[in-house]
C-alpha cells in the first residue's frame, strides 16, 4: 500500500505541476477579448467584445434601417399596384367606350347609344405643371395651407409623370352635371364627335340599307327616266309631223286667200262689163237687153 500511495502521489505531484503550467501560460497568453477596439482596425475583423458589440450595434442599425426601407417601399409598392389596377380598369373602361360609346357623354341626348367613343390624350406631365403654378402661386400668397394640399398632389401624382391622365372630372351638359374624362372628344371629317366603334358599324349598316333603298330608287327613276325619254322622243316625232301640217295649212290658206281675192276682182270686172254691155244695147234700141 505504501508503495502505491508514493506511486498516486508522484501521479498528483506531476499533474498538478502540468495544470499549474497550463494555467501560468494561459494568464500569461491570455486573448484580447476585455480590451478596447484598437485603432486602425478595420470592420469585420472583430477581435475584442467591443468590436463585437460596435459591430453588433451597427448591424442592428442596418437592419432597423432595411426593415424601415423594407415597410416604406411595401407602402409605396402597395400605393403603386392599387394604382396600377385602377388604371388597368380606367383603360377597360376606355377600350369598352371605344367599342360602345361613352353612356355618360351622349351626343344626341335623345339616343342612348350615341356616346363619344374617343378622347384626346392628356397627360399628367401638364397637370404637373399646374400644380406647380398653383403652389407657387400660394406660397407667394402666403397661404400654407393651400400650398401644402398642392404638394401633397404633385407629390402623388410625380411617380406617374410622363404616363395619361385616366381621372374623370365633372362636366356640365345642357344644366346636367355629368362625369366624364379629360381632354376633348376626338371629332369625325363631319365636325362631330366620333361614337363607339360598334354604334359607328351600325350606323354604316343602315348608311349601307339606306344607299341600297336610294339606289333602287335611282333605278327606278332611271327606267321611268327612258319611258318618259321614249314619250318625249315620240311627242317630238307628233310636233314636228304637226308643224309640217301647220305649214301645208297655212300655205293652202294662203293660196286660197289668194284664190278668193282674185275671183272678187274677176267678179267686179265681170259684172262691170255687163253693166257697159246692157248701156250700149239700150243705146243701140234693145228695149231690155
Amino acid at each position: 500500500m505504501t508503495a502505491i500511495g508514493k506511486i498516486l502521489a508522484l501521479l498528483n505531484l506531476v499533474v498538478g505541476l502540468g495544470l499549474l503550467t497550463w494555467a501560468t501560460s494561459v494568464y500569461v497568453q491570455r486573448p484580447a477579448w476585455y480590451q478596447q477596439i484598437p485603432e486602425g482596425e478595420e470592420k469585420g475583423n472583430a477581435v475584442t467584445f467591443a468590436q463585437l458589440k460596435l459591430e453588433i450595434e451597427t448591424l442592428t442599425r442596418a437592419a432597423n434601417n432595411a426593415n424601415e426601407a423594407w415597410g416604406l417601399h411595401l407602402e409605396l409598392l402597395k400605393d403603386r399596384e392599387a394604382s396600377r389596377d385602377q388604371r388597368r380598369k380606367a383603360y377597360a373602361q376606355r377600350l369598352q367606350w371605344a367599342r360602345t360609346g361613352n353612356p355618360n357623354d351622349l351626343i344626341d341626348e335623345a339616343d342612348p347609344k350615341s356616346g363619344q367613343g374617343f378622347y384626346e390624350p392628356v397627360l399628367i406631365d401638364d397637370e404637373l405643371v399646374r400644380l406647380r403654378e398653383e403652389e407657387k402661386k400660394a406660397i407667394d400668397d402666403g397661404d400654407t395651407a393651400k400650398a401644402t394640399e398642392f404638394r401633397k398632389e404633385i407629390t402623388k401624382l410625380e411617380p406617374f409623370a410622363g404616363l395619361h391622365d385616366l381621372r374623370l372630372e365633372s362636366k356640365d351638359v345642357k344644366g346636367v352635371t355629368r362625369i366624364v374624362p379629360k381632354g376633348r372628344p376626338v371629332l369625325a371629317i363631319d365636325g362631330k364627335p366620333l361614337r363607339g366603334a360598334d354604334n359607328l358599324l351600325a350606323t354604316l349598316d343602315k348608311d349601307v340599307e339606306e344607299i341600297n333603298k336610294l339606289n333602287a330608287e335611282i333605278l327606278k327613276q332611271r327606267k321611268r327616266y327612258e319611258e318618259l325619254s321614249g314619250q318625249l322622243a315620240l311627242l317630238e316625232d307628233q310636233l314636228i309631223k304637226m308643224g309640217v301640217i301647220r305649214e301645208s295649212v297655212q300655205s293652202e290658206l294662203f293660196f286660197l286667200d289668194s284664190f278668193e281675192v282674185n275671183v272678187l276682182e274677176t267678179r267686179d270686172t265681170v259684172a262691170r262689163r255687163e253693166k257697159q254691155l246692157r248701156a250700149r244695147l239700150k243705146e243701140l234700141g234693145v228695149v231690155d237687153p
